[in-house]
């Protein structure tokens, strides 16, 4: 997963766990499929390409396509979130709920 924003360079996630706290917003160009929760708070994501908004509370968790572009930023302004990134398979069961 590969983070950004206007203000920073890049950063490559490779496909260990990894944690974010997000003040603001950010850009997430998927390197590896895998899931992306919510750690705290609440976070508006927007897909590349997709008519609606996602937002996500505190245990949601969403899968990413290798490839995917996403924005994602705190719901409320000012306010902060945390992410938690974990690539790997997801189940038959997991799919229908992504």
């Amino acid at each position: 997963m590969i983070l950004e924003n206007q203000s920073s360079t890049p950063l490559r996630w490779d496909g260990r766990p990894r944690s974010l706290r997000l003040a603001g917003v950010q850009r997430i160009s998927v390197a590896q499929a895998g899931w992306l929760q919510v750690g705290t708070g609440q976070v508006w994501l927007t897909r590349d390409g997709a008519l609606d908004d996602i937002v996500l509370a505190r245990g949601d968790r969403l899968w990413l396509d290798r490839g995917e572009q996403v924005v994602v930023e705190p719901w409320s302004r000012g306010a902060d979130a945390a992410l938690v990134w974990q690539h790997g398979a997801q189940t038959s069961a997991e799919a229908v709920a992504a």
